[in-house]
C-alpha cells in the first residue's frame, strides 16, 4: 500500500492513497504568512488534534470536506468546529472509510522541552493512522510522553520540532528514537531550523525526511523486510 503524504505549513497533513484521503489538522490561522500552493486534495475523512487555531479551523475544514465527511476531534475542538464534528478521546480505536485511527496522548509536561506549556492532559491528541499496511503516527503538539514507549509498528511519525508549546528538535529526536519508526518527519517548526532533527537522527537507522511546504513523500511498506 503507497501513501503520498503532503506536508503544508504547522501541523497540516495530507495522506492520500489510491481509493481514501485523510487531512490532519487542516488550518491556516488568522494573518498567517502563507497560503496553500495548490488546492487540497477533498478530503474522506478529517482528524483534528485539538482547539488550538493553527489546528482547528472551521472555514478550512469545510473546505476540505463535504458535508457528510466525517470530522473526528477531542472536545474542545469539536465544539468549535460545531455540529459536524464527533468527539474522541484518547484510547478510542475506530474504523472510519476503511481507515484505522488510533487516538493516543498528546500534552505538555513540566520536563520537556516547550517553552509555553499550556497543552494539558486530555485536552489534545495524536493519532495513529493505519492505511491498508501503513502506521502513520500525528503526535500533535505535545513533549515526549511516557505514552510513546507504547505505539507499536509505527513506519512514519510526524513529530513537532518548535520548541514553543511543543517539543524542540532535540526532544523530537528523542522521541523519534523511543518510537522508532521507518520515517521520521518534522512538523511546526516555528522559526527553527528543521535540518537540526534530521541531523540529530543520522545513524541512527530512522529516515528523516524535511518536507518543504506542499511537498510530497511517496511511502511504501516494503514487505520483504
Amino acid at each position: 500500500m503507497a501513501v503520498t503524504i503532503r506536508w503544508s505549513p504547522n501541523s497540516w497533513f495530507e495522506l492520500a492513497a489510491a481509493d481514501v484521503v485523510v487531512q490532519i489538522d487542516p488550518a491556516i490561522p488568522p494573518n498567517a504568512p502563507y497560503d496553500l500552493e495548490s488546492e487540497p486534495a477533498p478530503a474522506d475523512l478529517v482528524l483534528v488534534t485539538h482547539h488550538h487555531r493553527d489546528h482547528c479551523d472551521p472555514v478550512m475544514v469545510d473546505r476540505v470536506a463535504a458535508p457528510g465527511t466525517p470530522v473526528f476531534a477531542p472536545r474542545l475542538a469539536a465544539a468549535t468546529l460545531g455540529e459536524r464534528a464527533e468527539v474522541v478521546k484518547v484510547g478510542d480505536v475506530f474504523d472510519a472509510v476503511g481507515v484505522q485511527v488510533e487516538v493516543v496522548a498528546a500534552y505538555n509536561t513540566e520536563e520537556g522541552s516547550s517553552t509555553n506549556k499550556t497543552h494539558a492532559p486530555g485536552e489534545g491528541v495524536g493519532y495513529v493512522v493505519t492505511i491498508g499496511d501503513l502506521r502513520i503516527y500525528h503526535a500533535g503538539d505535545t513533549d515526549l510522553i511516557p505514552e510513546m514507549a507504547d505505539l507499536e509498528e509505527i513506519d512514519v511519525a510526524l513529530l513537532p520540532v518548535g520548541g514553543t508549546f511543543k517539543m524542540d528538535a532535540s526532544e523530537a529526536a528523542r522521541a523519534a528514537l523511543l518510537i522508532d519508526p521507518g520515517i521520521a518527519i518534522p512538523m511546526h517548526p516555528r522559526d527553527t531550523n528543521p535540518e537540526e532533527f534530521r541531523a540529530m537522527l543520522d545513524d541512527s537507522g530512522i529516515e528523516a525526511v524535511v518536507l518543504t511546504a506542499d511537498e510530497e513523500l511517496d511511502v511504501e511498506l516494503d514487505l520483504s523486510e
